[in-house]
Formats: structure tokens, C-alpha cells, sequence
């Protein structure tokens, strides 16, 4: 493996959890726009 691979290989699965994180923040913050606008 070369160095641009092993990086790769470290890096994927932060990139996913950093993906669902975010999606959890992106669908709470739904939730709280639909609470308020009742």
C-alpha cells in the first residue's frame, strides 16, 4: 500500500462518522423547527 492509501484507509471512517453526525444535528434541528412552529 502507499502512503496516499493508508491515509485514505485512516480517514474513511472518520469522514463517516463526521456524515452522521452531522445528519443527526441537520434531523434534531428539523424536529425543533417543527416543534416551534406549532
Amino acid at each position: 500500500m502507499t502512503n496516499g492509501e493508508v491515509l485514505f484507509n485512516v480517514l474513511k471512517p472518520t469522514c463517516h462518522r463526521i456524515n452522521e453526525i452531522s445528519n443527526i444535528g441537520a434531523y434534531n434541528t428539523r424536529l425543533m423547527l417543527q416543534n416551534r412552529s406549532y
